[in-house]
């Protein structure tokens, strides 16, 4: 990674690299004490019996857009409590990738499972975890091998522009160059 202080001012930067301070962070630390920081306490479809957490409930995307605001907050507030509950999400969804490289619930959507992947970016950028690219890397042949029989639709189809945006990322990580070619498909599978 380059040195945090020479970025291009095009270039979007990593969780972690800026450090709130003053009104931003006053403004995380209501988020924290507030509904963010207690949602799996008042929400069940991301409490403890959520499918992403292996349990038998909601099973979309509610868990994995819980998880794209609770990450980056819980890392930039260095929040232990937060932290916690936010690595109980992480260590759940990465054991439950299989050999084949698809993860999480029994669902057969790729619309939620692009959301995980830009909570598993931001989780990695944040602590270089040495699992997640392994896992990323995993899932993108997953989707090289069945996004052709089993083609984006729905949300997937309007979002899949995200998932590119994820393997991009995968890619300048790795230089693995059938990402290129996972991209391309989901490129034609995407609404313009």
């Amino acid at each position: 990674m380059k040195n945090n202080t020479n970025f291009s001012r095009f270039e979007r930067l990593p969780l972690g690299v800026i450090k709130p301070k003053g009104w931003l962070k006053d403004q995380l630390q209501i988020q924290a004490d507030g509904m963010t920081g207690h949602l799996e306490e008042n929400w069940a479809d991301v409490g403890p019996d959520s499918a992403w957490l292996s349990g038998t409930g909601e099973s979309w995307e509610r868990g994995p857009y819980y998880l794209d605001g609770l990450i980056p907050l819980a890392y930039l507030l260095n929040d232990k409590k937060l932290l916690a509950k936010s690595q109980k999400w992480i260590e759940s969804i990465l054991t439950s990738q299989t050999e084949s490289g698809w993860f999480g619930p029994k669902n057969k959507d790729w619309w939620s499972r692009m959301i995980v992947l830009k909570v598993l970016i931001q989780y990695y950028e944040a602590t270089h975890d040495g699992r997640v690219i392994p896992f990323l890397i995993n899932y993108a042949h997953y989707q090289k091998e069945h996004l052709e029989a089993e083609p984006l639709s729905e949300w997937g189809k309007a979002r899949g522009g995200e998932n590119i945006l994820s393997l991009l990322w995968l890619y300048n990580q790795t230089k693995e160059s059938f990402l290129l070619e996972v991209i391309d498909l989901l490129k034609k599978q995407t609404f313009d």
